[in-house]
């Protein structure tokens, strides 16, 4: 008998000012043996639309990158390593920056993005940020006020060779995990079932769906949704012949704001999945990539 494990959570107000943005989403920070060259840090498009990553400042605990162009597609990944020794390239999905003087820290640190402005390393510009290892690192109270961390917050140290991943549905510590085997790398491109519209909604109390994390997966990954108004919502897994194999959301009423659905597909043949969010007014449909 196949079982799976539906996880409902509507997230935190101040989650709502991350939609569209690019976020940082996997640090390793302490790799085994020498760190230069090896350390990452992994950047994700949490919107639905491609990102100009032009003049986006990245400061991986100490040294700051004015990122160069890059058009990073919604869902996508960008890995960036931060101490590489070499001239700066940009190639398939990795960024590679020279800085020949440090080190992310080993046991505690942090990393900061700020959007693209004219005012460099302030709130109002400030995205994303992650504190690890120890509370009070640097930025924490900027990032506190810009609403993407909580003061005195830090997400735990890890293993040599382990990273820290965040979980796709949150803000704060409580949302990254300890990831004992980091593989650096962009996502997969989420993909549309041909003749369907699943173009984003952007009126006012309209329905968006936005790019299911990780994907491709192996067990579990977390189905993020926006409502513009509160609406009895389904929600439905779909295989390749149009048969729905799982219903975790059924007429079920939710307040508007983002959403979250954590799904298990552990038991269920490998492949494409669709996933397609309904209203009484509206339909959103994407696929999605199960690999056991």
């Amino acid at each position: 008998m196949r079982t799976w494990l539906i996880i409902l959570c509507c997230l935190p107000a101040l989650v709502a000012s991350l939609r569209g943005e690019v976020l940082i989403n996997e640090v390793l920070f302490d790799p085994e043996g020498v760190d230069t060259g090896e350390e990452w840090v992994e950047l994700l498009n949490s919107g639905t639309e491609t990102i100009n990553l032009r003049d986006y400042l990245l400061d991986a605990d100490g040294p700051n990158f004015m990122l160069p162009d890059y058009l990073l597609p919604p869902g996508e990944i960008l890995t960036v390593h931060t101490n590489f020794q070499g001239d700066p390239y940009v190639e398939d999905g990795h960024m590679y920056l020279f800085n020949q003087d440090h080190n992310l820290g080993n046991s505690h640190g942090f990393v900061g993005l700020w959007r693209p402005n004219d005012f460099g390393q302030v709130a109002e510009f400030f995205v994303s940020y992650v504190a690890y290892g120890a509370p009070g690192q640097t930025w924490e109270s900027q990032a506190v006020t810009a609403g993407i961390w909580y003061d005195g917050e830090f997400v735990p140290d890890v293993a040599a060779g382990h990273s820290i991943h965040w979980d796709g549905c949150g803000v704060g510590a409580a949302f990254w995990y300890d990831d004992p085997e980091p593989v650096p790398g962009p996502s997969e491109v989420i993909t549309e079932i041909p003749g369907t519209d699943s173009a984003p909604a952007t009126a006012p109390g309209s329905l968006l769906l936005l790019p299911n994390y990780p994907n491709p997966f192996n067990s579990n990954t977390r189905i993020r949704f926006q409502l513009g108004e509160r609406a009895l919502v389904n929600l439905a897994l779909l295989n390749l012949l149009g048969e729905t194999v799982m219903t975790p959301l059924r007429s079920t009423s939710l307040a508007p704001g983002e959403h979250c659905v954590e799904v298990d597909l552990n038991g269920f043949p490998s492949g494409t999945y669709f996933c397609r969010l309904s209203t009484a007014r509206e339909s959103r449909v994407q696929a999605i990539s199960y690999i056991q």
